[in-house]
């Protein structure tokens, strides 16, 4: 039996005389008081005494008075509660002893009491509002992320490991009664060992409360201390005492930790003293702390966790205060470690594994099932108490997609290259908090070209292997593109890794080697033939890092600048756009839209249109409507004026044409119809305005009134690019106006043959209606083009640009590009219908043909060279039609027989001046009317072509003298031209 602890008797005595003592001294200033308070009325001391009792409770509730309180009155210890009680007798019969001190007190000013009862009032006061105000401010996350905490109840489990935790605690309780006995839960770093024994301890507390003790004992924060067995049995009296009222248990637990430290020696003076521990045992000792345990009823069940993180001496040391303890029959271990990062260990390691073999009597292993963690990123984190509510769900939500990504990576058969890094919960929650850190929460990345896989792979790169992510971003950003994207094959049409590929991953580990692959190498991507990428991947791809598809680079700034890209800058927005056209969606309601204001940039619009027409062969017949009469309607509200911001206008123009030759014809509300003769004919009905598409002529729509000379403009372009010499790939539609005029016709041959035939019914018809608009009346196209007004030119986006200059075009302001254009449209439009060119391979001239008829002898450019000199030209209609003539004459100088050499002046020549229209015509006109431009280079004027900026006082004399060369008798004669004229 052990000797009793006098000294907790003694401090029961001691406290028992202390309280009687205190009670003493208080009443003997109460008296001293209490005439005074008397004299003050009950009214005015009932609320200060009902107030400072109040004080006084609630400071004792908030400083845990009643809880302890309660705490020992349920320890049934009567007989400290007897020796309590003797100390009180004592101070009575001590009280002769102190009677000076006691008169002291019965004689002291009255208000020495009130001014006490005020400071400790004062004190409990001041306690209590600073733990208000401590509460009431606790910081607030700017950025909320998600803790790495341990899971505290079943609710959190989101592993399921909540039924396992529960079979190890029962196991545990059952061989608890067996001294010795250590259990081992053995794991990886992030398996969840401390979250698992926080659900076994929370099993033990609710199956059988207040009978077991559960101490948990962190080596790793006093893995310093050299002696860990005494602290490892101070800090279990501390939990003892704080789940049971044991005051024995501290003398013995202390006498024990004294005992391990041996002898102690203390210097005084010179003199040196050396104490010996008392006589009692090592084992007596642990002898006396199991009796008191026994005599509490209380099993102990002592956890050890993080093991695995200590150096191996520390290693050493734990196991060896393990075995110093084990005699303590009422306590069962639990060791929380993962083997092999203890048998890795520099030095020490067999030593640890025999410690463990030797000690640990039996353990379970915990892994973690990537199906766990696969339900987790699927959704499981939307529990309620799965230790997200720091992270609002909106921000989740918007991550989604990229933990949709993962979970697939962790579900599929070749997952275990990327266990290492994302393998347990730590590690998807380090992830989670790269990603809202990295600001992917604010962006939308489903509106962006990102692929996701890729996304996720640079992710796990820069988080786990800063290195390699640092080489990716030094060879790939600032326009670069170095060893990791991949490049086309000069030798073949597929694509290549560069010569230092293999070099440039290596170096970091299998793992990030593995990454690196995925994202980049040729052979795991199965890129194949270059022609056969889908631009949707060529867009999107990390791999790609070449100009006009920069993915990498936006990737990395992505990832380390927070920058997503504009919407506007992605292909995801022009794929969403066109898929919603597909799904029935009206173009005009997509493209007014914010992302498509016409008002910033013309560019969302050319990308959509772009990506509309490259996808339009499977479209239905309401989509294909919908999409040709969109296309014709919004034509007019883009810039004519060629910027590289701007100039939409022309660009629509040919993608008519294709969108009519794709998806033109043939259309069904089902499947499509096969592209024979009868079928394809419809784009010619619907360019002519026949057969099923009678009174709906694009013609008619294009050269509208309401679009003014731009209109006819935006016809010659369309009649032009329909002719087949030109080589548009346009098969469809060439073959429509072939057949036609001759359902009978070859849709296959020559091309000048095919051209020549197909483009004679659309030439005449464009001819008849400008003939009734234009030359009937009289009216002049091209003085109605320098009246026409700049808005009509600029489109919607040019307005915005007036008093600015556009992007893109700083050498050339806005000034400029007006005017260019204005030249630009007068230029073509009266070169493509008064020439009469066959067809060899710039398209067939509109006035190669006859206003009606097969047998194309000009007839038409005979028409227009009439109107041209007669009416636009004719001084004497109008004698401004002098500077249009002027102007026209200064828009054909080329660049003569070196036109590819950029130091060549641009200069007059008959070829050039005399292009569209008849010679004879011309030398007419300038015969009749040279006397009436010879005081025209006195004029300070210019004229802007896309080219060059020509000078009435400087290039007209010039031009005037290859005028007189071509009517003189000499023309015939090349050598007879001016020196330099040609």
């Amino acid at each position: 039996m052990p000797m009793p602890e006098l000294l907790v008797y003694g401090r029961a005595a001691l406290l028992g005389f202390t309280i009687a003592e205190v009670f003493r001294l208080a009443f003997y200033l109460g008296e001293r008081v209490s005439p005074a308070v008397e004299a003050m009325g009950a009214q005015l001391i009932g609320p200060v005494v009902i107030a400072s009792l109040a004080l006084v409770l609630l400071y004792g509730w908030k400083r845990g008075a009643f809880r302890s309180t309660r705490f020992i009155a349920r320890s049934l210890r009567a007989d400290l509660l007897a020796v309590l009680t003797l100390g009180g007798v004592a101070n009575i019969a001590a009280a002769p002893a102190a009677g000076r001190l006691h008169a002291a007190f019965q004689r002291a000013d009255p208000l020495w009491a009130p001014a006490i009862l005020a400071a400790l009032l004062a004190v409990m006061a001041a306690s209590l509002v600073r733990d208000r105000r401590a509460r009431a401010t606790s910081p607030h996350a700017e950025l909320p992320l998600i803790a790495d905490d341990e899971i505290e109840a079943e609710g959190e489990d989101t592993l399921g490991v909540a039924d396992r935790a529960r079979v190890f605690a029962e196991s545990v309780v059952a061989c608890s009664a067996i001294p010795g006995m250590v259990f081992g839960v053995d794991g990886p770093w992030g398996a969840g060992k401390t979250s698992f024994m926080n659900l076994a301890q929370r099993h033990w507390n609710d199956t059988d409360p207040g009978s077991i003790i559960t101490h948990r004992f962190d080596p790793l924060r006093v893995a310093g201390d050299p002696d860990l067995a005494g602290r490892l049995i101070s800090e279990l009296a501390t939990t003892i005492r704080r789940e049971v009222f044991a005051p024995e248990f501290r003398p013995a637990a202390s006498r024990y930790s004294r005992m391990l430290k041996g002898r102690a020696e203390l210097s005084f003076l010179g003199f040196k003293l050396t104490l010996d521990p008392a006589s009692e045992t090592l084992d007596e000792s642990l002898d006396a702390i199991d009796a008191i345990l026994a005599v509490l009823d209380k099993r102990v069940i002592i956890v050890i966790d993080d093991l695995d993180r200590l150096e191996p001496s520390a290693v050493n040391s734990v196991l060896f205060a393990v075995r110093r303890t084990l005699r303590l029959s009422r306590a069962t271990y639990v060791l929380c470690y993962d083997t092999e990062v203890l048998a890795r260990s520099e030095s020490g390691s067999e030593l640890s594994r025999q410690f463990l073999e030797k000690f640990v009597t039996t353990k379970v292993n915990l892994l973690v099932e990537s199906a766990a963690l696969v339900a987790f990123l699927r959704g499981g984190w939307k529990q309620s108490d799965a230790r997200l509510v720091s992270v609002p769900s909106g921000a989740m939500l918007r991550l989604s997609g990229i933990l949709d990504e993962l979970a697939n990576i962790l579900d599929a058969e070749d997952a275990a290259p990327y266990l290492p890094v994302i393998g347990n919960m730590r590690q998807v929650k380090r992830f989670i908090n790269e990603l809202l850190m990295a600001r992917f929460d604010k962006a939308d990345v489903a509106r962006t070209d990102f692929y996701r896989r890729d996304l996720v792979n640079l992710m796990l790169i820069h988080q786990n292997y800063p290195g390699l992510f640092r080489r990716i971003h030094g060879h790939e950003s600032g326009k670069r593109s170095g060893d990791y994207s991949v490049k086309p094959d000069e030798g073949g049409a597929g694509f290549i890794n560069a010569d230092k590929f293999a070099e440039a991953v290596g170096g970091f580990g299998r793992t990030a080697e593995h990454l690196a692959r995925q994202l980049f190498d040729v052979a795991a991507l199965a890129l194949g033939d270059r022609r056969e990428v889908e631009q949707a991947m060529f867009r999107s791809r990390a791999c790609f890092n070449q100009p006009g598809a920069r993915n990498l680079e936006t990737y990395l700034t992505f990832i380390t600048r927070f920058v997503a890209p504009e919407p506007t800058e992605t292909f995801a927005l022009y794929q969403g756009a066109v898929s919603r056209v597909r799904g029935g969606a009206a173009v005009s309601e997509v493209l007014a839209e914010p992302d498509f204001d016409l008002a910033r940039s013309e560019r969302p619009h050319n990308e959509f249109w772009r990506l509309l027409v490259n996808g339009s062969h499977d479209f239905t017949r309401d989509v294909a409507e919908g999409a040709i009469d969109a296309l014709v309607s919004w034509m007019p509200r883009y810039s004519t004026v060629e910027t590289e911001e701007i100039g939409l206008r022309q660009t629509c123009v040919y993608s008519l044409a294709r969108l009519l030759d794709s998806a033109g014809w043939g259309r069904t509300t089902g499947r499509r119809l096969p592209n024979s003769g009868q079928n394809v004919v419809e784009i010619a009905e619907r360019i002519f305005g026949s057969g099923r598409h009678k009174g709906k002529s694009l013609i008619d729509q294009l050269a509208a009134p309401d679009r003014g000379v731009l209109g006819w403009h935006d016809l010659a372009l369309f009649r032009l690019t329909c002719s087949a010499d030109r080589q548009g790939q346009l098969h469809n539609l060439t073959s429509a106006l072939l057949l036609h005029e001759d359902p009978e016709a070859q849709t296959a041959g020559l091309l000048n043959e095919l051209a020549r035939n197909g483009m004679r019914r659309l030439s005449q018809e464009v001819f008849r209606r400008f003939d009734a608009a234009w030359i009937a009346p009289r009216r002049n196209f091209l003085a109605e083009v320098d009246r026409a007004d700049d808005r009509a030119f600029l489109g919607e986006v040019g307005l915005s640009l007036l008093g600015s200059e556009p992007s893109g075009s700083a050498a050339r302001p806005l000034a400029d590009l007006l005017p260019a254009a204005r030249s630009s449209v007068k230029s073509f439009f009266l070169y493509q219908l008064c020439n009469a060119r066959p067809a060899t391979g710039v398209g067939v001239g509109c006035g190669y043909y006859d206003e009606s008829g097969s047998e194309d002898r000009g007839g038409i450019a005979e028409r227009m060279n009439a109107y041209a000199f007669g009416v636009c030209f004719n001084a004497e209609l109008e004698p401004s039609n002098r500077l249009l003539f002027a102007d026209y004459c200064l828009c054909q100088l080329s660049r003569g027989s070196w036109p590819t050499d950029p130091d060549t002046e641009f200069a007059p020549s008959p070829e050039a001046l005399r292009a569209g229209f008849d010679p004879v015509a011309l030398r007419e006109y300038w015969k009749e009317n040279r006397e009436r431009y010879r005081d025209l280079p006195a004029l300070d004027r210019r004229v802007v072509t896309h080219n060059y900026v020509a000078c009435y006082r400087e290039d007209l004399p010039r031009v005037f003298e290859v005028l007189d060369a071509m009517v003189s008798d000499r023309y015939t004669d090349p050598e007879a031209l001016p020196a330099g004229s040609a």
